[in-house]
């Protein structure tokens, strides 16, 4: 039986600019630029975000109404109409923090309806309109940067960025690694397309990168306490704690002389990271505190200080 051979249609890397990842389908591939990628012209050029299950792009191209309308169509979506305020709220706030700039929306007058006083019946269209749905005297809404976004007719042949929106839709195949989730945008493979499709994968805890390919090291902000050492692993971290600390992030001191005691009759002071241990001063003549087998702790070493007392030494 005869079996097609799949062909890797990004062999030949056919995206036009840097930073943009080629992916791979059985009769097709996409040029997508994943969020956040500064050298993929989305500093310059456009944003693309996913927020509560849809997709925007906001465009700084200079289009005309009419152009950004068909623009939109073509990757797949439309532009919002602002009808719900969270929407809204969302949308403003985005574009005075990420964009700077003015933008179309979906809203648009009608053409103006022009009457003849002096006729017993108004002709439909006044023969000096023109009958484009873009014509001379059509007004579109587009939100103005120079005032907090807000709403402003304009004429619809001016030129400003516009706003696309369509819901968000699964990737096929997922292309996000290890338990990833994909979201694949704006699924138009127009010449506009290539700027506007997009992949975003939504990592598990304790990854990250563009495909989740990256183990975020929890090390890092150096968790680990007193000295501690750090070994990173997926969504957390252990520590391995110096002498006479404990705890998950080493943050426990531990008294070394309730871990270590001193043979009786010696008394234990910890000094640092070691102990001595010394006669009580009534028996400081009775007997030498001296260094033996068993006089500290194994594999630390005894240092005798005078008669009366000796250290151990980790």
């Amino acid at each position: 039986m005869y079996s097609a051979k799949d062909i890797d249609n990004c062999a030949s890397d056919p995206c036009p600019f840097d930073g943009q990842v080629c992916v791979d389908f059985t009769d097709a591939y996409a040029c997508i630029c994943p969020p956040g990628t500064g050298s993929c012209a989305t500093d310059f050029v456009f944003h693309n975000v996913v927020e509560q299950d849809k997709c925007y792009h906001f465009s700084k191209f200079p289009w005309t109404h009419q152009d950004a309308v068909a623009n939109c169509a073509e990757i797949g979506g439309q532009q919002p109409d602002m009808k719900e305020p969270r929407e809204h709220q969302w949308i403003v706030e985005y574009l005075q923090t990420e964009i700077g700039t003015s933008s179309w929306t979906a809203l648009k007058t009608p053409p103006p309806s022009l009457v003849q006083s002096y006729a017993s019946a108004p002709f439909a269209q006044p023969q000096w309109i023109v009958p484009d749905v873009y014509g001379p005297f059509d007004l579109c809404v587009m939100l103005d940067s120079t005032n907090n976004y807000t709403g402003k007719y304009v004429a619809c042949t001016e030129r400003y960025g516009f706003i696309c929106t369509t819901a968000a839709a699964p990737c096929s195949p997922n292309v996000c690694q290890n338990g990833g989730n994909c979201t694949f945008c704006f699924s138009g493979f127009g010449a506009y397309s290539s700027f506007g499709s997009f992949f975003q994968c939504a990592c598990p805890s304790g990854y990250t990168g563009t495909f989740c390919d990256a183990d975020i090291d929890e090390c890092l902000s150096s968790p680990c306490q007193h000295g501690g050492t750090c070994h990173d692993q997926i969504d957390s971290y252990s520590c391995q704690c110096g002498l006479g600390y404990a705890g998950d992030s080493c943050e426990i001191d531990q008294d070394l002389c309730a871990i270590y005691p001193c043979p009786d009759p010696l008394v234990c002071v910890e000094t640092g990271d070691f102990i001595s241990c010394h006669l009580p001063h009534p028996m400081a003549r009775l007997a030498p505190a001296r260094c033996g087998p068993s006089s500290c702790p194994t594999g630390w070493t005894c240092q005798e200080a005078g008669r009366d007392a000796y250290s151990c030494i980790p």
